[in-house]
């Protein structure tokens, strides 16, 4: 039989908890979506980063080459050239997420 070190078993069973409450928290700050503070543990709910994609392959050769310098700049041809509204503009956006921290 091999000897058990209890103090590692318990670092190890204490590590384990301090991790599950860890996902607690963030899952339930995730639920809330806003940050929270108690204490001095602090929980920050980020919405998630928008990507908006700029490039269309169906615009005018002539009006892409007027915002082309070493690349074309999607963003600037489609908001000023074609003067599309921001809001009509097809983005991914990740997932929201919440970083979990003591703060002294």
């Amino acid at each position: 039989m091999t000897k058990i070190d209890m103090r590692k078993l318990a670092e190890i069973m204490l590590e384990y908890e301090d991790h599950q409450r860890k996902e607690e928290i963030e899952k339930a700050v995730l639920g809330l979506g806003k940050s929270q503070v108690v204490g001095n543990v602090k929980a920050t709910y980020y919405n998630g980063r928008k990507r908006y994609d700029y490039k269309d392959d169906n615009v005018d050769p002539e009006l892409v080459e007027q915002f082309t310098e070493p690349k074309t700049d999607w963003r600037k041809l489609v908001l000023e050239g074609l003067g599309v509204p921001k809001d009509d503009i097809p983005y991914s956006q990740s997932d929201p997420s919440v970083s979990v921290r003591i703060e002294s």
